[in-house]
């Protein structure tokens, strides 16, 4: 049972590469048994599955802009992130109407070297 724990709360943390292989016991799962386990569970870090591509901080900055370009979306700048799947820009974030969502949309779709989007924006009413 702490074995199953420990494997789960190393997945969750995006630790699984750390473990070590130089003592093998079931106190001390290897990599692949690590990795199995979270598996099971469905909770493998989709940077691990996906091949997710971290998004650099001039990029990120060159996205925001143009939304900032817009008086209606800067309340909700700071409250939106991206991330890259392949050749697919994700938005994540919350904001308070579809509308919101749409023109975050096409803001970001008009932005040099964006090919394809996942708009993944949650609408709540109350955001902003």
């Amino acid at each position: 049972m702490n074995t199953r724990i420990t494997a789960l709360c190393v997945a969750c943390l995006g630790l699984v590469g750390s473990f070590a292989n130089s003592v093998e016991n079931p106190a001390n799962p290897t990599r692949q048994e690590t990795q199995a386990r979270a598996m099971e569970h469905g909770i493998f870090q989709n940077r691990l599955l996906n091949r997710q591509e971290n998004l650099d901080m001039s990029r990120i900055e060159k996205l925001r802009d143009a939304l900032r370009n817009d008086p209606d979306l800067v309340p909700f700048v700071a409250k939106i992130n991206f991330k890259q799947n392949d050749d697919t820009l994700v938005i994540l974030g919350v904001v308070n109407s579809q509308a919101v969502k749409d023109k975050i949309a096409d803001k970001i779709k008009a932005v040099q070297g964006v090919k394809n989007i996942d708009n993944q924006l949650k609408v709540e009413p109350k955001a902003q």
